[in-house]
């Protein structure tokens, strides 16, 4: 049965639109503070938290979701906001319906077997009893049952947000060794030049010499992205280092998921004072670095202080 409801991947795409992962405004205006839509850029946090309460609310689905986000824009936002905004939901719906029609065109051709996986993944990211740990290891688990061929079918679904986390050199890659480099990244026994050894070990007998020559490049640029980082979390306060650590560790945490991380980095932040958030901010002008700063270019190449001091 084609699915009808509402798509895990048009959810993750929406919270990308308005819980600001999304950069595209950003980028046009050249600003490196604000990262989601143009109409939220300067609101107070507490009309921000009303928005994403909006979008986060899973009773509310398709229309009724967009009608309760138009009420709270029209009751809160200025006239040229509530022009951006309007402007911003009816791209976002074209964009829904394209990606909606792209979905059943090409679940419609998967084979039986990958069909039945992609409906027990979607059932599974839609179910709220289950943390995000738990949905991964049982999604792994259904990927383990398909053959190579019908894990491309269901991945295909997808390709929009496909490789969002991987490096250019990891594309191509069989699973297997996308899973050995991704193993060597999640090992916190591991750090600094240990940690690259191992990538370098595995880079070079796993990878051509394209690939190998990429993950070099990439590799180079997370020694630029730490010594850019050390030099940030040298100058913060103690309050404000202590925030970046305790955010770093709720990222690093797989038992959480979106929403349960980002309450409780809001929650950090919220013992902070203006001028201690606003430390925490200069260190979102590397690469990658949000969410305290602490993330590499490989998505958790981010060192704690603990970490600092032991290199």
């Amino acid at each position: 049965m084609v699915p009808t409801k509402a798509f895990i991947v048009l959810a993750a795409l929406a919270a990308v639109a308005l819980g600001g992962a999304v950069r595209r405004d950003a980028e046009k205006s050249g600003s490196h503070e604000h990262h989601g839509p143009s109409f939220m850029e300067g609101l107070d946090d507490a009309t921000k938290d009303k928005f994403h309460a909006i979008f986060w609310d899973r009773s509310l689905k398709g229309e009724a979701k967009d009608a309760a986000l138009l009420n709270l824009a029209t009751a809160s936002l200025t006239p040229e906001k509530l022009a951006e905004f309007k402007s911003h939901q009816e791209e976002w719906k074209q964009r829904r319906a394209q990606w909606k029609a792209n979905y059943e065109a090409k679940y419609a051709k998967l084979s039986p077997k990958a069909k039945k996986a992609a409906d027990e993944i979607k059932a599974l990211w839609e179910n709220d009893n289950m943390n995000r740990a738990a949905k991964k290891a049982k999604k792994e688990e259904i990927f383990k049952s398909l053959t190579e061929a019908e894990r491309k079918e269901v991945e295909g679904l997808h390709p929009h947000n496909r490789h969002h986390f991987e490096p250019k050199f990891m594309r191509d890659l069989p699973q297997e060794t996308k899973d050995k480099f991704k193993a060597i990244w999640r090992d916190h026994s591991l750090k600094g030049e240990a940690k690259d050894a191992a990538l370098t070990k595995l880079a070079q007998s796993t990878l051509t010499p394209q690939q190998l020559t990429e993950f070099k490049e990439d590799m180079a640029k997370m020694a630029e992205w730490r010594k850019e980082m050390e030099a940030k979390l040298a100058k913060l306060s103690p309050n404000a280092r202590k925030a970046a650590d305790e955010i770093h560790a709720v990222w690093e945490n797989e038992d959480l998921d979106w929403k349960e991380k980002k309450e409780k980095m809001e929650a950090i932040k919220a013992g902070l004072t203006d001028a201690e958030k606003a430390e925490l901010k200069t260190l979102h002008g590397g690469r990658r670095g949000h969410h305290g700063g602490r993330r590499g270019p490989h998505g958790k190449g981010g060192k704690s202080s603990s970490e600092s001091k032991e290199q």
